[in-house]
């Protein structure tokens, strides 16, 4: 195996070690999603500057105020995205955006603020009310996030702009080696469902998520409630069950989306509910196994399986 990365490599200052030289080679390789786009979003990238070179912005534009549940770290410091998420979001989204480079954590009141700040701006660019406006923020801690450079981005955004769940996933990387995409479509009835998504995350993996942002997508009208029961029910068993250092993150978030135009029938057969759970499933697991494998120097995956156990509880205490 190559050169790998180590701890060493975060006594760099700011974002200079966001933009590493050398480049892990990959132990694992994964099905990258090209070309996928969704007529009930867009994807829009670009280079910002908050990293020296490649895209560190994207902002996901949707057709409609669409339905989500989100869950965030658990940890006592979040991130002011977090913070402010949790505060003004009232459960559906016109526009999401998401900055690489600088975390905008543990940034105090000063955090809060700038997010006030930029979506005001984009809740008059795009037209949809502050509340359906969503943010995250990953990278260095503890820098103020220079807001003009999301500001200044909101004009060009055109069709020239227009990306995919590929261009979408490599605009969030940070540490990241390769970038996370998946996508799992299932029959229901005559219809072909897509649920598909994309993360980042690299170091700090622990329990309870990670240094993680994931973002995934079904095309299908789902109520808020089933959302929260189809990502509790996978949680456990992707996300929450992953660790590389055992070191736990301040921006921690996962977005489950539901996609539809305003006349398609609610998803509310038992068997069709349970077609889309799995593929859930599938996906959430995928992201977070491709998560794991990113994890600085590593060059093993390891799999604990337990068998005895009277709880799920008993055998995670157990495997971790």
């Amino acid at each position: 195996m190559g050169k790998v990365r180590s701890t060493k490599d975060f006594s760099l200052s700011s974002n200079e070690r966001l933009n590493l030289k050398e480049k892990q080679k990959l132990v694992f390789k994964f099905t990258k999603i090209k070309n996928l786009t969704s007529k009930y979003l867009n994807f829009y990238t670009f280079h910002a500057g908050f990293k020296k070179k490649s895209n560190d912005l994207l902002i996901i534009v949707f057709k409609i105020p669409t339905p989500l549940r989100a869950i965030y770290s658990k940890t006592s410091t979040p991130s002011a995205p977090i913070i402010w998420d949790k505060k003004n979001n009232k459960g559906l989204c016109k526009v999401l955006i998401i900055n690489s480079g600088n975390a905008n954590a543990h940034t105090g009141l000063a955090g809060l603020k700038s997010i006030d700040n930029y979506v005001a701006e984009a809740s008059n660019f795009f037209h949809c009310p502050k509340n359906q406006i969503l943010v995250s923020s990953t990278g260095v801690i503890g820098e103020q996030l220079d807001i003009d450079k999301i500001k200044k981005v909101y004009p060009l955004i055109n069709n020239k702009s227009k990306g995919n769940l590929l261009s979408a996933a490599k605009a969030i990387m940070t540490t990241d080696t390769f970038s996370k995409t998946s996508l799992k479509t299932v029959k229901i009835g005559s219809k072909q469902i897509r649920i598909f998504g994309f993360a980042k995350g690299s170091g700090m993996i622990s329990p309870n998520m990670g240094t993680m942002l994931a973002y995934i997508f079904i095309e299908a009208n789902i109520s808020r409630s089933l959302l929260k029961n189809f990502l509790h029910s996978s949680l456990d068993s992707s996300f929450n069950s992953i660790t590389v250092d055992s070191d736990t993150s301040t921006s921690d978030t996962l977005m489950l989306f539901s996609l539809f135009e305003t006349n398609d029938k609610k998803i509310s057969n038992s068997s069709q509910i349970k077609k889309i759970s799995q593929g859930l499933k599938e996906v959430m697991h995928n992201l977070a196994i491709q998560i794991v494998c990113d994890g600085e120097g590593i060059s093993k995956l390891i799999k604990v399986n337990i068998k005895g156990a009277k709880t799920y509880k008993q055998a995670s205490r157990i495997a971790f």
